[in-house]
Parts: C-alpha cells; structure tokens; sequence
C-alpha cells in the first residue's frame, strides 16, 4: 500500500488529533505558560480563517456545534485541571515509590 493510499485511510483521525493538538495549545493557560491562552471560541475563529488550508474543513463546522463546544469547554477547564491534578499526584506517588526527592 502507497504512503499516500495510507494517510488517505487515517486522515480523519489525522486531522482530529491535529486539531486536538492545536486546540490544546492555543487554549492551555497552565500547562504552556509561554503563550497567553485563547478562548475557546478565539479559536473556533482561528480554525474557521484556516479551514482548508491549515485544518480540514469538517472541523469548523464541527467545533460550532453547540454540545461540541460545551463539551469541550468543560474538557478545557475543569477537565484538564483534574487532569493537571491527577497527573501531579501519579508522579509523585512514582518518584515516594522509588526514594526520589519529592516535588
């Protein structure tokens, strides 16, 4: 099967976790302190300019959806400072667990 034949296969989920990736660094205002956080709709407006080119065209219309957007406005808030909190207490529990300094 051709390189091409291949990404053809997986370019939806490509593009989903594309944008994922960008959306989660566009917005993140914790994990990524060098950059101010946008807002969720900013960058609704960021993928509408760039549909097509930088983002496949689905993704515009799919991020408008209402239940789309509360959903991922509950995932950028307090979904990913559990997410922060769950990570931070896992890693210090692993560094107890091995004798290394705590954070």
């Amino acid at each position: 099967v051709s390189q091409r034949l291949r990404k053809q296969k997986y370019q939806l989920i490509i593009d989903l976790v594309s944008c994922a990736d960008c959306l989660d660094a566009a917005t993140d205002k914790i994990g990524r302190s060098y950059n101010i956080g946008k807002s969720l709709s900013d960058f609704v407006v960021e993928l509408e300019d760039g549909s097509g080119t930088r983002y496949a065209p689905f993704l515009a219309d799919l991020l408008k959806n209402k239940a789309v957007q509360d959903d991922l406005s509950y995932l950028l808030s307090e979904g990913r400072l559990q997410t922060y909190k769950s990570t931070y207490i896992f890693l210090k529990d692993v560094q107890e667990h091995r004798g290394m300094r705590t954070v």
